[in-house]
């Protein structure tokens, strides 16, 4: 009974990882039905012994659709070193306290304004009804005098209490949430339960980035954008502290790891989070060389490589148009690492046929 394709396919790899194992470093070509098996020449090492590199998997269109390896081109993406900070969620019901009580302070004071002004009405018109000598007396003049004075010192009192209440709205949350109407929208996120405030150690002084991402312990990423500097820094961190707004809700208290990016921005590639593999403690990808074949590439350390939307962004080792393999890599892998002395049902593809 003929063999489907995906068999066929799994015969092939299982075929392509025997040889692989068992065949010697050197410039070594190995054939089977369906594809080829280079190993290149190997390197010399420090000690001058060979040191073994990734194998070559050469295999033709029908063999990689049947085990559904696909292949997409590398397409240029703006790289931007990534510095780890730590972060933590702010409770805002604080914030929400001192900003009832500013609203109550400013109607305090905007009571006060008219009292005062009505007041310094009534003297100015008594002073001039009693300069006329019409039907006021001193002691009336008096007395309007003395609730002039008195409601200007309430006034007084009552701008000074403002003042008080907005300079420590400042010194704990800096000057995003003072005034305006873009404070009472930040405010409407918070209470809603649609943005969330998070405190970020900066990475050093200087312009601290617009934009950053933050990584919940789920591994999940949230955008957050900036707010002001936090003039009561963070205890636990070693530098300056920045407010920034998530674009989602968090749990208060919650410490994200903070993705801060840092200098200008430099040329790389976008790698798709399907295309890389983990092996022996590290990222790989296959890569389809000048000759048709695949050869395992690790990617770059922490300092050329940062997470991104979907993948990753590599800033070298990549070229733009550079293809690689975005869908069976790890079916690659499994079989390009098989132990040789594991035989296959039919070891002779052709034969499979019948």
């Amino acid at each position: 009974m003929p063999m489907t394709k995906i068999a066929r396919a799994g015969v092939l790899l299982a075929s392509v990882a025997a040889l692989t194992v068992a065949a010697t470093l050197g410039g070594v070509w190995l054939t089977t039905g369906f594809g080829t098996v280079a190993l290149p020449t190997a390197p010399a090492g420090p000690d001058g012994r060979a040191v073994a590199g990734p194998p070559v998997l050469t295999l033709d269109r029908d063999a990689l659709g049947a085990g559904g390896v696909t292949l997409a081109a590398l397409r240029a993406a703006p790289f931007r070193p990534i510095a780890r900070r730590y972060a933590r969620v702010v409770d805002p019901a604080p914030l929400f306290a001192q900003e009832s009580r500013i609203a109550g302070a400013r109607a305090a004071l905007v009571a006060a304004q008219a009292k005062a002004r009505l007041s310094r009405q009534e003297y100015a018109r008594d002073q001039s009804l009693f300069a006329h000598h019409q039907s006021v007396s001193q002691q009336a003049l008096m007395a309007a005098q003395a609730a002039d004075e008195t409601d200007a010192q309430k006034l007084v009192q009552a701008q000074a209490q403002l003042d008080d209440l907005l300079a420590g709205l400042r010194a704990q949350f800096g000057p995003a949430f003072l005034e305006g109407a873009g404070a009472q929208a930040l405010l409407a996120k918070l209470r809603d339960h649609a943005a969330a405030l998070v405190a970020v150690s900066l990475p050093g002084p200087g312009s601290p980035a617009d934009r950053i991402r933050l990584e919940t312990e789920g591994g999940g990423r949230i955008g957050a954008g900036y707010l002001s500097a936090a003039p009561v820094d963070n205890a636990k961190a070693a530098g300056p502290t920045a407010y920034y707004l998530a674009d989602q809700a968090l749990e208060i208290g919650s410490q994200p790891m903070a993705l801060v990016p840092l200098g200008a921005a430099r040329a790389g590639v976008f790698v798709p989070e399907s295309a890389v593999i983990w092996f022996g403690g590290q990222r790989w990808v296959y890569v389809a060389g000048d000759g048709g074949g695949l050869v395992r590439h690790a990617l770059p350390d922490a300092a050329d490589l940062q997470p991104a939307e979907g993948g990753y962004v590599a800033a070298k080792g990549f070229a733009a148009g550079q293809r690689i393999v975005t869908r069976g890599a790890q079916l690659l892998l499994s079989q390009e690492t098989r132990p040789k002395d594991i035989k296959t049902e039919c070891p002779d593809p052709p034969e499979c046929d019948g």
